[in-house]
Parts: C-alpha cells; sequence; structure tokens
C-alpha cells in the first residue's frame, strides 16, 4: 500500500478538489512527481494559487489518513486509482472524478455498465419492473450500477443477481457503513458478484450531502441511466441531470398517469428521455457503444449459457416475457370510447408504449397454430387474454387459456397439462365493468368541472365509498351524548379470591340508571341487601378456527395486526405470489392466488396442513380428518382462499429471503391456514347470578381448557378477547344459596359514544358487508378517495374533507340511485350474474342506461353551479343580509354572498364538531416591536397564505419582509460562530419542516449552519472551539469535530 500513501495525503491538501486533483495528475502522471514539482511547474496548471503551491510543499500525513489506511489493509479493501487499469474508464470522462475508490469486491473497468435507479418508496409496480428488466439487462451481458438504496436500488441489484450477472452498488457512506444496515446481505452478495464501491473514507456516515455526489459517480460510471420510479423532486433525477451533463443516455420507465411517483419520470420523457419497455429498448440506443471489440465479458458469456439451451423461437418467448405488466388494450383515454348506439360496442385500442410488445409478442408468436395464454386467473387477466388472442388471431390458430393459481413447479405444470378454452363469460363480465364505469366516471366527471372545479371525478364504485364516509361523519354530527351510571359489586366469599358483578336487571327487567341521583338512590337501597348465589351456570364452549384468508379479510386482518395498509397488503402479496429466490434456480411462489373470495381449499394442502400439525404440535392438536368451509352465496370461488403453497415452507424456513414486511405477511397466511386446520380449542365458561332484594347482579369467568388452534393464531378479536379474559378477576367456587360478602359498592358515570369514523379495515369491512366493490378493488378504491382529496386520514381514520362533503351532496342529490348502497351492490351481482351466464351483458347494460341518460340530462341543467350560485347555508350575509351559499373558486371553497356581484362578501370558513359552519375573520395586522433594517419604520406582524410573517409598515414602498420564530423556536448554544470575523453565536433553530438545526444568530449575514448539535468543548486534536454531537445506530452517541480533516472522535 506505499505507494497508495501519496493519493491519500495530496488528496488530504487543504483547497485541492476533484478537478484540480485531475489537472494535476493530467501533468504529472503521479502524486508523487506532484510532490516533487518545482513551485515554477505547479503554478503552470490552471487553478493552482500560490496558496496552494504552499500547501503542497508543506503537505503533512495527517492522523486520519493513516487510520485509514490501515483499516483499508486490515479489513482486506482494495483502492483503485484513476491510474489503475481496473479504474473505470467512462468515469474519467467526467470533469470531476474521484481520485481513487475504495472497492469491496472486483472493479474490472468494464464498460457495460448501465445505471438503474429510482424512488426509495416503491410501488409493487416498480419493483416487479426493475427486477425483470435487470435480470435480462444481466443475461445480455450488461452490469447493472445503482447505489443499494431500498426500493428501485434493492431490486435493481437483486434483478442482475437473479440473472446471473454483474453488479456495482457506489455508497453515499464509507464501506465500514452499511446504508440502509437491512441490506447488510446484499451489500455481501453483491461484493462476491461484482463490486462494492465509495469514494468516502471507510468510516463515513451516511450524511445528506453525501448523496448528490455520491450519484455522479453512479451515471458516470454508465452508458446511460434508467429512472424507473421518481417524483418531481427524486434525487434520481439528480442522476439523470448529471447523465445527461456527462454526455451519456438516459432512459425512463413511465407508470401510471394516477400516481404520484410517475412525475418525474414522464418529465423526463417530455424532455427527451428514451421512454423504456423492455431491455432491448436499451441495448438499441447504446448498440454504439457496446459492440466494442476490444472488450471482453466473461462473466456476461457465462450467464448466457444458462439461456444457451434456447431455440430461435423459444428465445423471441423469453425476450417477450420480459417486463410487461398489464393490459396491451383499453378504451382510449381520451374520450368514452363506448358506441352507445351500436350496443354499448367498446373501442379498444393500443396502450400507447405497448407497439413493441404486441410486435414481441406476433414475433413469439410466429407460425405456431397453439398458443397458450396464461395472464391472472380473474377477470382482468381473462380481458388481457382475449385480446392478446385478438391480436395474434389467424386462420387455423387454436388459443388456450392456462390458470396459474399458484407458481410452483408443480402448480404450472398441472396448468399447463390441461389448458381451458378462453371465457368469454369472464371476459363479457370484466367488459360490462369496464363499460359501466365509463359510462358513470366519463360522463359525470366533466359535470362536476363545470359546476365545481377541473380535475374532480366520480367513480361508480369509489363516489359510494365516499358517501358511506360521508354519512358516517354526519352521523357522528348529529349525534347527542347521553349519561348514564353503572354499578359494580366487590364481593367475595369465605375463600379468596374477591371478584366484581355487574347490576343488569331490577324485577325481571333490564335496568337504565340515568343520573347520578338515581345510582345514588340505588346504591342506599342494595346497601341493605343481604347478597345471595341465585344460579351458578358451568358449560365447555367448543370454538372453531377461522377459515384460511379471502382478500378482504386478509385486508382487515393485516391492517389491524400489522399495522399495514390495504394498497401495502395487496403489494407485499402479490410479491410472494409472484415468487422469491431461494437461490439458485427459478423463483418459487410462496403463496397462492391473492385475489379471491374463496374460502376452499385444495384436499392436498389439507392433508399437507394436517401432516404438519402432527409433526409441530403432535397429535392432540390434529383433527382426524380436514376441516372444510363453506363459502356465501355470492361467492365467485374462482380460487382457492390465500394459502401458502407449501406448510412446509415454514416463517423461519423462508426468513433469510424475505424482507421484514414480507415475512410478517407471510407469517400471517400460513398461521391462519395451518390454524384453520388444527383442532377445536375448549373453553371453559362460568356465569353467576347473584340476587340483592329486587336486584340481580351477574358476574362470569372463563379458562382455557384446550387451546386447540390458539396455540398458534388468534384474530385481532380473540386476542382482545384474550386479554380481556386475563384481566377479569378469577371467580372462586361458588354454590347456589351462598350468602356473599359486599365489600363496597362502585357506581360509574358513563356517555353513550358516537358510532365510529371507518379505519381502513372497517371500511374494507363494510364495503364487503354491502356487497360495493369486489375483493380486487378495494385496496384501489380505499386509495383513489384519499388521492383525490375527498377524505383525509386523521389518527388512521377516514374523515371526509370540505370537498368531500360539497361533492358528495351534489351527487347523491342529482344521482339519487346510481350511487344508492343497495343499487352498487345490485349492480355488482349482476356482473357475477354476467360470469355465471345468468344475464346477458347487453340486457344489464341497457337496463342501467335508460334511467341513467334521463338522470344525466336533468343534473347537466339542475345540478347546482359552486362556480357561480353556490350552495345554499343557514348564515345570513353581515353586509347585505342576503343569504350565504358555499362558493369554490381557483384556491378552494369559501363562503359568499348570493348578492354577488352587488355584494362582494367572501370568508373562509371551517366546520365545527357539530358540522356547523363558522365564517373566519380575517385577523388584522398587530404592531410589534420590531424595526424594519431597511428603512427604519416599524414592522407589522400579518397572516398570509404561508402563515404568520413579519412585513414592514412602509408597503409598498419598502417590501422587507422577515419568517416569525416564537422564542421557544430559538434557544442560544452558547458556542461562538467559527466563521472568520464573525462574532455571532450559534442558535437553536427550526426549519420550515420542522427540523431542529444550529445557525448563527447574525443571519443572513452569516449563514453558517449544522444539522448537529454543537457542544462547547475545544477539540483537543485541532483546537477548534466546540465539538459536534452526533448519533448513529453502530457508534452510539459521540462527539466529533467539525473541521474538514481532523477526524476526532469521542465518545460520550
Amino acid at each position: 500500500m506505499e505507494n497508495i500513501l501519496p493519493w491519500f495525503v495530496l488528496k488530504s491538501v487543504p483547497g485541492i478538489g476533484n478537478h484540480l486533483f485531475k489537472r494535476l495528475i493530467d501533468c504529472f502522471n503521479s502524486p508523487e512527481n506532484v510532490f516533487e514539482a518545482s513551485r515554477k511547474d505547479l503554478l503552470e496548471v490552471k487553478g493552482i494559487t500560490p496558496r496552494l503551491v504552499s500547501a503542497i510543499k508543506h503537505h503533512i500525513i495527517r492522523d486520519s489518513v493513516k487510520k485509514d489506511l490501515d483499516l483499508v489493509i486490515k479489513k482486506g479493501y482494495k483502492i483503485v486509482t484513476m491510474s489503475d487499469t481496473d479504474y473505470p474508464h467512462l468515469l474519467l470522462q467526467i470533469p470531476d472524478p474521484p481520485p481513487f475508490l475504495y472497492v469491496f469486491g472486483r472493479l474490472n473497468g468494464s464498460f457495460k455498465n448501465i445505471a438503474v435507479v429510482g424512488s426509495r418508496n416503491a410501488t409493487e409496480y416498480g419493483i416487479s419492473t426493475t427486477r425483470r428488466l435487470c435480470k435480462n439487462l444481466a443475461l445480455l451481458k450488461m452490469t447493472i450500477v445503482s447505489g443499494m438504496a431500498i426500493g428501485i436500488d434493492s431490486a435493481a441489484h437483486q434483478g442482475a443477481l437473479t440473472g446471473g450477472g454483474r453488479t456495482i452498488a457506489v455508497l453515499g457512506s464509507g464501506l465500514e457503513i452499511v446504508y440502509p444496515a437491512e441490506n447488510r446481505k446484499l451489500f455481501h452478495t453483491i461484493a462476491e458478484n461484482g463490486a462494492v464501491i465509495s469514494e468516502f473514507p471507510l468510516l463515513r456516515e451516511p450524511e445528506p450531502h453525501n448523496f448528490p455526489i455520491r450519484n455522479r459517480i453512479i451515471s458516470g460510471i454508465s452508458l446511460g441511466t434508467v429512472v424507473v420510479e421518481a417524483t418531481k423532486r427524486s434525487g434520481s433525477l439528480i442522476t439523470a441531470r448529471l447523465a445527461a451533463e456527462q454526455n451519456r443516455e438516459v432512459f425512463a420507465i413511465p407508470g401510471s398517469i394516477h400516481s404520484f411517483k410517475s412525475t418525474g419520470t414522464h418529465t423526463l420523457i417530455k424532455q427527451g428521455a428514451k421512454l423504456v419497455e423492455h431491455a432491448q429498448d436499451i441495448m438499441e440506443e447504446l448498440s454504439y457503444a457496446i459492440k466494442a471489440p476490444h472488450e471482453e465479458d466473461k462473466t456476461g458469456n457465462e450467464t448466457m449459457e444458462r439461456i444457451s439451451h434456447l431455440s430461435s423461437e423459444e428465445s423471441l418467448v423469453f425476450e417477450a416475457l420480459g417486463p410487461y405488466l398489464g393490459h396491451i388494450k383499453d378504451l382510449p383515454a381520451k374520450e368514452i370510447g363506448i358506441n352507445i348506439e351500436e350496443g354499448f360496442k367498446p373501442i379498444y385500442t393500443n396502450i400507447p408504449g405497448k407497439q413493441k410488445v404486441i410486435k414481441s409478442l406476433k414475433q413469439a408468436a410466429g407460425d405456431s397454430n397453439d398458443i397458450y395464454l396464461a395472464p391472472d386467473p380473474d377477470r382482468e387477466g381473462e380481458a388481457i387474454a382475449w385480446h392478446t388472442a385478438e391480436v395474434l388471431k389467424k386462420k387455423g390458430r387454436r388459443f388456450h387459456r392456462v390458470l396459474f393459481h399458484e407458481l410452483t413447479k408443480n402448480a404450472i405444470h398441472k396448468a399447463i397439462a390441461s389448458p381451458e378454452d378462453l371465457n368469454r363469460n369472464k371476459y363479457e363480465a370484466q367488459q360490462a365493468r369496464r363499460i359501466l364505469d365509463r359510462l358513470v366516471g366519463y360522463q359525470i366527471s366533466p359535470l362536476l368541472w363545470r359546476k365545481v372545479k377541473g380535475g374532480l371525478s366520480a367513480g361508480r364504485v369509489q363516489s359510494v365509498a365516499v358517501r358511506i364516509i360521508c354519512e358516517r361523519e354526519r352521523a357522528i354530527q348529529a349525534f347527542e351524548s347521553e349519561e348514564y351510571w353503572s354499578i359494580t359489586a366487590h364481593l367475595e366469599d369465605n375463600a379468596p379470591p374477591p371478584f366484581t358483578a355487574k347490576l343488569v336487571k331490577k324485577k325481571g327487567e333490564k335496568i337504565k340508571i340515568p343520573d347520578e341521583k338515581a345510582s345514588s338512590s340505588i346504591v342506599e337501597e342494595l346497601s341493605r341487601e343481604k347478597f345471595t348465589v341465585e344460579k351458578v351456570q358451568k358449560k365447555t364452549t367448543k370454538r372453531n378456527p377461522l377459515p384460511p384468508f379471502i382478500t378482504s379479510k386478509l385486508q382487515q386482518e393485516a391492517i389491524r395486526k400489522l399495522r399495514f395498509s390495504a394498497k401495502k397488503t395487496m403489494s407485499i402479496a402479490q410479491q410472494l405470489y409472484e415468487g422469491i429466490d431461494f437461490g439458485p434456480g427459478e423463483p418459487e411462489g410462496l403463496i397462492t392466488y391473492m385475489r379471491t373470495d374463496s374460502i376452499r381449499i385444495a384436499k392436498e394442502a389439507a392433508f399437507q396442513a394436517l401432516e404438519l400439525i402432527r409433526e409441530k404440535f403432535g397429535e392432540k392438536y390434529a383433527p382426524d380428518k380436514p376441516r372444510i368451509f363453506k363459502n356465501r352465496k355470492k361467492a365467485q370461488d374462482a380460487h382457492e382462499a390465500i394459502r401458502p403453497t407449501s406448510v412446509f415452507n415454514t416463517p423461519e424456513k423462508v426468513t433469510p429471503y424475505l424482507s421484514k414486511d414480507q415475512l410478517a405477511l407471510y407469517r400471517l397466511i400460513w398461521e391462519r391456514f395451518v390454524a384453520s386446520q388444527m383442532k377445536q380449542a375448549l373453553i371453559n365458561k362460568t356465569s353467576v347470578s347473584i340476587k340483592a332484594g329486587s336486584y340481580l347482579f351477574t358476574a362470569s369467568g372463563s379458562t382455557v381448557k384446550f387451546p386447540g388452534f390458539m396455540a398458534l393464531y388468534m384474530s385481532v378479536d380473540e386476542e382482545i378477547e384474550s386479554k380481556n379474559r386475563q384481566a377479569k378477576d378469577d371467580l372462586p367456587e361458588l354454590d347456589e344459596g351462598m350468602v356473599l360478602k359486599l365489600n363496597k359498592l362502585e357506581p360509574k358515570q358513563h356517555f353513550t359514544l358516537p358510532p365510529p369514523r371507518f379505519s381502513e379495515a372497517s371500511l374494507v369491512k363494510e364495503l364487503e358487508e354491502n356487497g360495493i366493490g369486489r375483493p380486487s378493488t378495494y385496496s384501489n378504491i380505499l386509495s383513489t378517495i384519499r388521492e383525490k382529496g375527498y377524505v383525509d386520514m386523521v389518527k388512521n381514520y377516514f374523515k371526509p374533507s370540505e370537498l368531500g362533503f360539497i361533492v358528495n351532496d351534489l351527487l347523491v342529490q342529482s344521482f339519487p340511485e346510481v350511487f344508492d348502497v343497495e343499487f352498487t351492490a345490485k349492480m355488482e351481482d349482476n356482473l357475477d350474474r354476467i360470469e355465471a351466464s345468468d344475464v346477458n351483458s347487453l340486457e344489464v347494460l341497457e337496463r342501467f342506461y335508460d334511467s341513467f341518460q334521463n338522470t344525466l340530462k336533468t343534473a347537466s341543467t339542475d345540478m347546482l353551479s359552486l362556480k357561480a350560485v353556490g350552495m345554499p347555508t343557514d348564515l345570513v350575509c353581515p353586509k347585505c343580509h342576503s343569504t350565504l351559499t358555499i362558493r369554490v373558486g381557483k384556491n378552494g371553497h369559501f363562503l359568499g354572498c348570493s348578492n354577488y356581484p352587488k355584494c362582494t362578501y367572501t370568508r373562509n370558513y371551517a366546520r365545527d364538531e357539530k358540522g356547523v359552519i363558522h365564517p373566519i375573520e380575517p385577523s388584522s395586522d398587530e404592531a410589534s416591536d420590531r424595526v424594519c433594517e431597511k428603512c427604519g419604520r416599524p414592522m407589522l406582524i400579518k397572516q398570509g397564505k404561508y402563515g404568520t410573517f413579519y412585513a414592514c409598515s412602509g408597503y409598498p414602498d419598502c417590501r422587507n419582509t422577515q419568517s416569525v420564530v416564537s422564542d421557544n423556536e430559538v434557544q442560544p448554544t452558547g458556542v461562538t460562530c467559527p466563521e472568520k470575523d464573525c462574532d455571532g453565536t450559534l442558535m437553536q433553530r427550526k426549519s420550515k419542516r420542522g427540523k431542529i438545526f444550529y445557525g448563527c444568530s447574525q443571519f443572513p449575514d452569516c449563514n453558517f449552519a449544522v444539522w448537529d448539535k454543537p457542544v462547547a468543548k475545544e477539540c483537543p486534536k485541532c483546537g477548534a472551539g466546540f465539538l459536534l454531537e452526533k448519533t448513529t445506530k453502530k457508534q452510539g452517541t459521540y462527539l466529533s469535530c467539525h473541521t474538514k480533516g481532523c477526524g476526532y472522535k469521542q465518545k460520550t
């Protein structure tokens, strides 16, 4: 490592950044030559000043440099300098390449690199698309470069590894600080199959400013950068911008136009980024670069051997099975796309961007006479199969429908061996749903645009969900709480334990105690009575386990037990269904298809569960034969219940291969299924009736005689019951006629409670019980009503927004039947009947549209316009005494006078807990003790769009403003500002987003600020006036010097 030391020393010279370092090496070839060069020669290098020459000539070897080098040697890492052959030569082409890289693994200087980056909070679509794309790129000899962050980065690395290829992770921290910590296993796997690299010292923490610096390396060592999912403010767009500045290609994968996470990628496409659908798009664009004759990639050749046995036709199929998700045809986005006059004929068009997919499918089909189609086994999958068949249709060609209910080797072979015909009834049910949704959404939404404001939408099912939430909120607002009292007797027999009993009846009738006066009277009367055991009942009840999950029940239980949203639950379930890599070979699906309303299970799975139960819990927990569950009448029963594909894939066995969230959901599914095949639980219950004059008290208790299935799994409700049972007093042995000792009577005041707001779990349950939507649509419904701003989440419960109330009231008033709960449920039944061939789809559509078109015509003229007329309220205008109405403008809803434009009175408003509207009076300007530093006039406290601020009273002549920060948000630290010629002190402040930072009291004249807390303690190494208090998971809390290059640390 001796020849490495000069590189470290030159890098540590103050003022020598990456630009100057590169110029010096270009001029002198090595750091040693730089140190030996004359002052005259050094000054000829652009950017080198006399001060820098002195710094170079008087350089010292810092302790931090020695320690870093010693740690590199101790840990076995490599240092690759820009003079080494392994240094990425593409990186040398950027203006500021790092002089050297810390390397864990093997960095071979290959230029066949493609960067893949995106959101940390990626969607299911983003993750699966990234994995498939990177797997295919790896098979095509490309090295995948990313940042090892969670989300898209991790998926990119995993995809490359699955394809048997190389991958490079570029860190925003030192190699000794694996970030994020949960990717430690991935960190080592990447090093074994490529390299983990960083330009930061080994112990550098992952500080925020490191990542933009890191991003230039990701783009710099790559021929192009692919962005999968990104918002408009995503760090991935920094990487894309850097790639463009480095004259590299920029690619973007499109997402849903409704997804916030796709706004950044769509912006890139608008700006000229290459739209990517599959690996071949990238390879075609980079063909000019990757055909370099001097480059040999042995790893790529090895990975290609894995698919070398495929025929040319099979290779086309392999490429066709790339990262393509969803439909290839749909109704047009910008028009209704339904020919109503011709029997509601849908006008399908190829989805923009899917032309290459269709071309690949046609090439894959070739001249084959038999085509096997295997999209998801539901209505949407059936529609995809039909549209694919239409695209590939030709004379003599036969189409076969393959249904994969689980993605395991045996299930796939079995499904291919017994294909079915395409299911026209299922396709027509899906098509009828799409037509109904279009008829409602594309004709009512424009009405809302005209009457309320642009961008609003109505949906046949989503608007009913909003109505349910609004009606619950109004029930809460209308609720009047009533007082009532309870009386508890604290009793005991001669033997312990003491216990409690509740007063329930008087003279055989249920008792109601309305107030304290009545309670006191009863307590006085009871204090003179004798408490005698009238009846003792003992029985053992059997409790059956719950059936395996259907979609809605899985969503509800995951929300309550795991705190997952419905959307997150379905996303993770999709990952478990599609397959998890257990090492060499293909991924294995861990669960059956996750969109189902059936509790039916395969006999083989039930017998497998019994075998595991006997092995794991013993014979006494296993029933003699499998337990069979009966479906409710409305269940479609197209698929099994959600269960593990093999119960022998226990949670403990699969733990190393799953993320924390994947494991939590898999454990829930596995335990529920196995428990469903275990014996009943036996509960001993005791209830006691106690007579006191004309009053009757009851006490109860229960104990678990045999846990049965509860030894493995209890639902949330069963867990609550179990905790209540444990919290209750144990009952002593009591006999009828026994006289009890009264210790005390405890009266207690209560108030009736309003109905609760809906949580995600209870709303899914409400939709399911009312027949609104279907299991596969619940998560989309919940996401859509939030994204549209119709509801807010308040402490994990749905609360209608003001916009939600306004739109709901207009829709229910104008379309009472369309958005009626019972009507919507009936329409869902009709769709089921279409699939079951009990009714013709055209008949259902005609019956619906006959009444709908008349209602729509009436609403077009009669629906209130909130842009002009407004929605009347009970409030009176204080200026002209006309009625105030709710109106909607460009800045939202407000109260306006109905006598407008003669009266221009307007106010913002708010609703109280009873839903009553109250105008908000604008606050007047307040005087302050501040003086404008620009003109000397007094400063006023004003209210603006973004809150309170100081403004000069001399406006508009003086436009000076200042932020208002309360005294408790600014606290002195006692540390002097380190900036030269500044006599300020560091103050604790809050950023606009509420994050604590420490800035100079002389701001804005001095801009010094740090995130870490300064401590008034001198650095013993360099003499700096203070140290910074830092905390990391790995090192705990410690003090470190803020002076660049010092490196002093001290444990607190």
